[in-house]
Parts: structure tokens; C-alpha cells; sequence
């Protein structure tokens, strides 16, 4: 049966909990399993290379098993692949019983909850099985990291190190992809929005994906700053659905745009001093609070007619 041993449910804190408390308990959890083999495991992740890896050590017998994962691969990945590793050894090690150590909380519960959507997480749940038809038995235990724990220590070190090793050929869980996926589809995207020199809403939002939806804000004033934003108003377009002449402001006697009334109009030049001071409708979305421009759409009496 796969267990795991939980550090953490031996502290009633975590957060109040200093770490000479929780590196107490570990030696307690330690003397009951005193007659175990002990593997120490480790996975890390380089945020400057972008190198994901996962890393063993037993600190007994100074056994290091340590393999470097592809760029794309996530720091879960990593930390259940270090858990792979440790079964590894498992199968070398003429020893009965092993007492796996990991501080990825994360993987442990994942695996504690068999998620059968992760090919390494049932994989791991595979390997644990076999020990046990050979009279092994495995125990997994969470322990926190940089506690002063040597064997954690080490581990973590041998994770580090393996940055530059070779990178070995893994097949990685399908989320792994997923940022890269998202990456390549933002910049295709982007290509083709940069292309659209003559799109109004371009010239507010240049970048894909930048645009942060105004919150705190009910759905008739969001409908109407969304339109505000589009550049596309009843006030403004319904001339397109009605077949008449386009609308014009009464007092420049120019083609009325939410460009106009919302920053060039004269009749409004008093009112829009109290509200905002923008040069442009991308300073004014980016800039200026949602609920300030709602409050100008309405003091210019032009709410209920976007």
C-alpha cells in the first residue's frame, strides 16, 4: 500500500512553526524509521537557463542519480521525476526497506491521490508495486527544505549541479507544453494584430493579451467602457444599421468619434479637466480609473445612449 508520511500533520502550525521545530520532528520520524534505507530526493529549476532537472541522493552509501529534464519542463515534473529515480535505486539496493524523503508537498499529495492524468504520477504509483512483490517496502515522507537537514541539503546541491549534464530524452506530462503552446499562439497573434494598421482598438491595445478587464464594476458600466474602448457606440455607429448620414457634433461641426467626445470636444473641455488629463485613448484606458471615465460618460449626458 502507498503511504505517505506527512511531516507537517506532526506540527499543529506551520506558519508559527520555526524550523528547529520541524527539524526535530524530522529526527523523530527518522528514529521510527531507523532501520530504512534513506534517499533524499531533489528537483530544481534555473529560471536564467530555464533548465528544469530532478536529483537523488542517499546520503548513506554518498550515491548520487541525478538527470537533467528537458527546458520545458515544469518544476513538478522535476521533483516527481527525482521520485522516479529514487525507485531506481530501490531496485539495485539489496536492502528491504527505504524511507524516500522529498520536500515537494505538491508531488506527494499528487500522488497520494493517484492522479491518473499524470503519466510519471502513475508511473510512480507502478514502480511502487514492484518492490512490493519482491518483499521491498517503500515509504515516501514530506520534509521542508534549507532546515539544516544534510541529506536534504545535499540533494539539493546535486540538483543544481546537474544544469549542466546533458539533457535526458523524457517523456513529459502533457501540461508541461502548455506555456510554450500559449507562447507560440501569443506570438502569432501578435503578428497578425500588427499587421492591422488601420484597427482603432490596436492603437489603444499594441500588445496581445495586455488588456486587463476594468473590475469592481457592474455590467452596464463594463458594456459601456468596453464599447468606449471598441470605438463602436449606438451614439456613434448606429448610423451604419439606420442607413442616415453619420453623426456630427453640434458644436465642432466634425464627425462625432468616442475619440472626439471623449478627449477633443470644446463643449466638454470643463468637465473633462476634473475628471482626467490624457492626450490619447491609450493613456486614458491604461491610465485613468474606470469609474472616473464612467462618471465623465455621464456627467456629458452620453451613458444611455452607448
Amino acid at each position: 500500500m502507498l503511504t505517505v508520511v506527512n511531516l507537517e500533520l506532526h506540527c499543529y502550525d506551520k506558519s508559527s512553526t520555526s524550523p528547529d521545530l520541524f527539524k526535530s520532528k524530522f529526527f523523530e520520524i527518522r528514529h521510527s524509521f531507523r532501520d530504512y534505507y534513506e534517499l533524499y530526493t531533489d528537483g530544481s529549476k534555473d529560471g536564467n537557463r530555464g533548465n528544469r532537472i530532478g536529483a537523488l541522493r542517499p546520503i548513506s552509501k554518498h550515491i548520487t542519480k541525478t538527470s537533467r529534464l528537458a527546458d520545458i519542463a515544469s518544476i513538478f515534473t522535476a521533483e516527481l521525476y527525482a521520485i522516479v529515480l529514487a525507485y531506481m535505486l530501490v531496485y539495485r539496493k539489496p536492502r528491504k526497506q527505504f524511507i524516500v524523503f522529498s520536500y515537494s508537498s505538491s508531488a506527494l499529495q499528487a500522488i497520494k491521490n493517484f492522479d491518473v492524468n499524470n503519466h510519471l504520477l502513475m508511473h510512480i504509483v507502478g514502480e511502487h508495486l514492484h518492490p512490493e512483490k519482491s518483499g521491498k517496502h517503500v515509504e515516501l515522507c514530506w520534509i521542508p527544505s534549507h532546515i539544516g537537514i544534510i541529506g536534504n541539503e545535499k540533494a539539493d546541491d546535486a540538483a543544481k549541479a546537474v544544469l549542466y549534464q546533458h539533457i535526458t530524452f523524457l517523456k513529459l506530462p502533457a501540461p508541461d507544453f502548455y506555456p510554450s503552446i500559449s507562447q507560440y499562439c501569443s506570438s502569432e497573434w501578435q503578428v497578425s494584430w500588427d499587421s492591422c494598421t488601420s484597427n482603432k482598438l490596436r492603437a489603444i491595445i499594441p500588445v496581445v493579451g495586455s488588456n486587463v478587464m476594468k473590475k469592481n464594476l457592474n455590467r452596464r458600466d463594463s458594456s459601456a467602457l468596453n464599447r468606449v474602448q471598441l470605438g463602436h457606440t449606438r451614439l456613434t455607429h448606429s448610423h451604419l444599421l439606420s442607413g442616415e448620414l453619420p453623426p456630427v457634433c453640434c458644436v465642432c461641426q466634425i464627425p462625432l468619434t468616442v475619440q472626439h467626445f471623449m478627449l477633443d470636444c470644446l463643449q466638454f473641455t470643463v468637465k473633462r479637466a476634473k475628471c482626467f488629463a490624457v492626450s490619447s485613448l491609450k493613456d486614458l484606458f491604461h491610465h485613468v480609473n474606470a469609474h472616473v471615465m464612467v462618471d465623465f460618460i455621464q456627467d456629458i449626458g452620453f451613458y444611455n445612449h452607448l
